[in-house]
């Protein structure tokens, strides 16, 4: 699950107007995109799950290229921390 606050850290270090982020069932955006493929933690694990920051460092790279477009974060996290019946 995406913490709820990783909005705020993209707004505080200044990252909100060069990234969008995408998560699981959403449709897909027809901007550049970024899939983040990796291991996710167990529904109810203590283990927190590494793509908030792994979002946060994928707009500060697109940010410091001045990209002229956004950059879309896809994660295979649901939001809200709802997971689907079945994969």
């Amino acid at each position: 699950m995406i913490p709820a606050d990783l909005c705020l850290r993209l707004v505080h270090l200044g990252l909100a107007d060069h990234v969008d982020v995408v998560m699981a069932r959403e449709p897909l955006p027809e901007q550049p995109y970024l899939f983040l493929a990796g291991p996710t933690p167990e529904a109810g694990s203590p283990v927190i799950s590494w793509r908030p920051d792994a979002i946060v460092e994928a707009a500060l790279q697109w940010a410091r290229r001045r990209r002229p477009r956004r950059l879309a974060v896809v994660s295979p996290d649901s939001r809200g921390g709802v997971r689907a019946d079945c994969y």
